[in-house]
């Protein structure tokens, strides 16, 4: 409510600090009386001569010519747009030239609704755009809150549907994992031995080859490993020794006597050749 005549009055009374020294020796040729009846213009231009010299203005007008609004915050981009438009007021001159600046820097989602709603002043675009961020700002929350509902469903309908097909997937990429890799047999166990000797026993429909060591169809070399004697290209069911070979418990070999043709000795233990040479 500062009459025209005394702005330059009341704006040089709240300077402070250097400002205030600065104007006190500004005013000290002429009195202070005197100083006061300068323009309210003339004043400002002594100001930014002192205190905004042109290579500050240029880094402010720069800022200005970048300046958007960023995600969500309106609050942050209008505070600055305000303060940036009151030391810049080159570039924006006029209402309407601040009013392009302002709503051609929103985000564009809300940019054309601004526009289309025809503000005629600074205020109700901000009112707008305000009430135009709030409404996407409750959009994506309530989205984001059914995308993760939706997930959790479809994740528990998921772990549920495939829960009785485990077994039978794992146990299916086992019997494929046999037809293509030899080494997995040596590493059998008696239940996968069982399996195979089900397979082979009930009707076989692939098209491996029968193998005439161990009666599984399969291909490549036969690496079926037997768990009594450890030795490869039988069954367990079909092995022929009673007991498991062992380092403790060997099992015999079938050996023959070249010096007196017998069975069950070497030549070198050979008690009659012995005694012949004796």
């Amino acid at each position: 409510n500062c009459a025209k005549e005394n702005r330059v009055t009341f704006a040089t009374g709240t300077l402070i600090d250097d400002a205030l020294s600065w104007w006190n020796a500004y005013a000290q040729p002429d009195g202070i009386e005197q100083a006061n009846k300068i323009t309210w213009t003339e004043l400002k231009r002594l100001l930014t001569n002192k205190y905004c010299p042109r290579t500050e203005v240029k880094k402010m007008e720069d800022e200005f010519n970048n300046l958007v609004m960023k995600g969500y915050n309106l609050k942050t981009y209008v505070r600055r747009f305000q303060e940036l438009a009151v030391l810049c007021p080159n570039m924006v001159p006029n209402t309407e030239k601040l009013m392009e600046a302002f709503i051609g820097r929103l985000p564009r989602s809300i940019e054309g609704n601004v526009i289309a709603s025809k503000p005629q002043t600074q205020k109700e675009a901000i009112n707008r755009a305000q009430r135009l961020m709030d409404q996407i700002i409750r959009h994506n929350s309530t989205q984001d809150t059914h995308d993760h509902k939706q997930k959790f469903d479809d994740k528990n309908t998921t772990d549920n549907n495939n829960y009785p097909n485990d077994c039978n997937n794992n146990y299916q990429n086992n019997h494929n994992n046999h037809d293509h890799n030899n080494d997995h047999y040596q590493q059998q166990n008696r239940k996968q031995e069982t399996f195979k000797t089900y397979v082979a026993t009930n009707g076989y429909t692939r098209n491996r080859p029968l193998c005439e060591r161990c009666t599984l169809h399969h291909i490549g070399p036969c690496s079926v490993k037997c768990q009594n004697c450890n030795r490869v290209g039988h069954l367990t069911k079909n092995c022929r020794n009673r007991r498991p070979t062992t380092k403790n418990n060997p099992q015999p070999v079938s050996v023959t006597c070249n010096a007196c043709g017998e069975k069950g000795h070497y030549t070198n233990q050979c008690l009659k050749a012995n005694n012949k040479a004796t």
